[in-house]
């Protein structure tokens, strides 16, 4: 006869056991497991330095469109930043090479770099080279004119030699240029009316300058030590599935950041027909010529209605209100 009571026991020891188990198992998800996600994430040294791409909140924290995309970068994938303060650009290089940090942000992908550095092989913004200064100097949005009589600035880092080069040439302007070494010495030059206007990226412009030409577009990633590839890959996933999964999220900081690149200031032309438009004409209508693109696809002071397009002469009629 069985000893029922007997394979009872035995049963409930293996389920008191498989509890246990089970037990063990969560305790160990919940507690382990997470410590060993965390130990696996990787802290790596960005380079900090003047150049118009960070700001400090009032409790000491960075802010910027480089600080926003890095902590983005944390939520997809296995790494987490620290930055280190250089003096300039040229320092963050210095300290790349002695392996005193790991990563310098919006490089250039045109740019010349040493043999020992390598670059992500996706962007993850874009620098606009521009015409700018300060809002005191009497300069218009392209008035080629003025800027071919003014000293002009800029730096290694402002844009190609070529660039500069071919667009003054093709405006058939020849203004003094004057070279820094860095875009510190550069702003302060500005700043003191040592120059007139700067050669920079959008990075650089500031609510106290204006914008007087658009001269070329690049994009720009991160640049680490060659040796430190395996770092460069991590970025470029994660920057590809950014742009996957969150399209938006570039354009949002684009316009959080670089709200004024979506405005387009009134050229020299179009502030005299806004003037023209605020005074009672003898003549209820002006004749424009639209080759000079002065009025085409904008509206001047809210007060000018395109009324219709004369083929024939590829001019256009408005109305003064």
């Amino acid at each position: 006869m069985l000893d029922y009571s007997a394979s009872w026991f035995i049963i409930e020891d293996i389920m008191i056991l498989r509890r246990k188990i089970f037990a063990c198992a969560v305790f160990a998800l919940t507690f382990f497991l997470p410590l060993k996600l965390y130990a696996q994430k990787k802290n790596i040294r960005v380079a900090l330095y003047p150049n118009g791409n960070y700001s400090y909140k009032p409790d000491g924290s960075l802010l910027g469109y480089d600080v926003d995309y890095l902590e983005k970068i944390t939520e997809y994938s296995d790494l987490t930043f620290s930055f280190i303060e250089c003096k300039n650009r040229a320092q963050a290089f210095e300290k790349l090479h002695n392996d005193e940090l790991d990563l310098i942000c919006a490089v250039n992908v045109n740019e010349k770099l040493p043999e020992n550095l390598a670059l992500c092989r996706y962007y993850y913004g874009f620098l606009l080279s521009l015409l700018y200064s300060k809002k005191s100097y009497d300069c218009t949005f392209k008035d080629y004119e003025k800027i071919g009589k003014s000293r002009v600035g800029f730096t290694d880092d402002s844009i190609e030699d070529f660039r500069i080069k071919h667009y003054f040439e093709e405006h058939g302007i020849s203004p003094e240029l004057v070279y820094f070494k860095t875009a510190t010495e550069l702003e302060i030059a500005l700043n003191t009316g040592k120059i007139d206007i700067a050669i920079g990226s959008h990075r650089e412009v500031n609510s106290s300058c204006k914008i007087l030409d658009r001269i070329a577009y690049t994009g720009y990633t991160f640049a680490s030590s060659a040796d430190k590839k395996e770092i460069l890959k991590e970025l470029d996933k994660a920057i590809t599935n950014i742009a996957i999964y969150e399209p938006d999220f570039t354009v949002n900081l684009r316009k959080r950041y670089f709200s004024y690149l979506s405005e387009t200031p009134f050229t020299k032309e179009e502030k005299e027909y806004s003037k023209f438009s605020k005074r009672e004409p003898r003549d209820k209508t002006l004749v424009v010529d639209e080759s000079e693109e002065v009025i085409k696809g904008r509206i001047i002071d809210g007060n000018v209605t395109l009324l219709k397009d004369i083929e024939e002469t590829d001019k256009a009629i408005i109305e003064v209100k």
